[in-house]
């Protein structure tokens, strides 16, 4: 298989909010071909919410982990821990619009005693996350980013408090 390339996405950022312990967008992504890309975060969990249909042939690898012959479905909700790479590609090039939330890592590795092992059951069910309380959440941050009103940051703050406790119970469900 090809090495990711450099694609031909625009990725507009409608709206931003940050925060102590999180930074949110509001962002619209335009295709000029199928996406391939390279998904990194050194010092941040990333999740995202796609507010339309994200595409169905929408897929990922942790290339660290998986080498490049496994891609799995990306869901409407997925997380991307800090430091492993994660491709992804799709054979569809239809604008998408999401919430991007980008955690602050320090603030969530505070909530452990000990840090949890990322397992590849753990990275494949972070592909997917299908939790209402998180989904409402980051509708929320969405909200709040397109519309900021009094004391939007410690809004902000507050959510992102509760995405990680979520995010946290929900690792720990799988």
């Amino acid at each position: 298989m090809a090495p990711a390339r450099p694609m031909q996405t625009a990725m507009d950022i409608e709206a931003h909010l940050d925060a102590p312990s999180a930074h949110v967008q509001l962002v619209h992504y335009r295709f000029g071909e199928p996406p391939r890309s390279v998904l990194h975060m050194d010092d941040r969990i990333r999740v995202e919410l796609c507010l339309n249909s994200r595409h169905r042939s929408a897929r990922a690898c942790f290339s660290d982990r998986w080498g490049t012959s496994r891609f799995e479905r990306i869901g409407e909700l997925f997380v991307l821990p800090p430091t492993i790479d994660m491709v992804v590609r799709s054979d569809e090039d239809r604008a998408l619009s999401s919430v991007l939330c980008e955690l602050e890592l320090e603030p969530v590795v505070a909530l452990f005693d000990q840090l949890p092992e990322l397992s590849d059951h753990y990275l494949l069910t972070g592909l997917d996350i299908r939790d209402m309380n998180l989904r409402s959440l980051l509708l929320r941050l969405g909200e709040e980013v397109r519309h900021p009103g009094f004391a939007s940051q410690i809004l902000v703050e507050s959510i992102a408090a509760q995405i990680s406790v979520d995010l946290l119970r929900y690792g720990g469900a799988i």
